[in-house]
């Protein structure tokens, strides 16, 4: 009984991974596109397929090409 059980729970987490409500989160790389300096703080500004997102950077440090998110 305990196999069966144990076999359930393997096909349920399995089945589960593979649909898109239970998904793990993927990291998503983003492409810098710019940057803009909003005192006292840099903002690189990141496509990320379809998205723009920024990441505040403090002051002097540079925008790297890519960021994942």
């Amino acid at each position: 009984m305990k196999n069966v059980l144990k076999a359930l729970l393997a096909y349920l987490i399995l089945a589960g991974s593979t649909t898109a409500g239970f998904a793990p989160a993927h990291a998503a790389t983003g492409y810098l596109i710019g940057q803009e300096i909003r005192a006292p703080y840099l903002y690189c500004i990141y496509r990320v397929g379809t998205q723009t997102k920024e990441v505040r950077m403090d002051a002097g440090r540079t925008c790297p090409k890519t960021y994942n998110f």
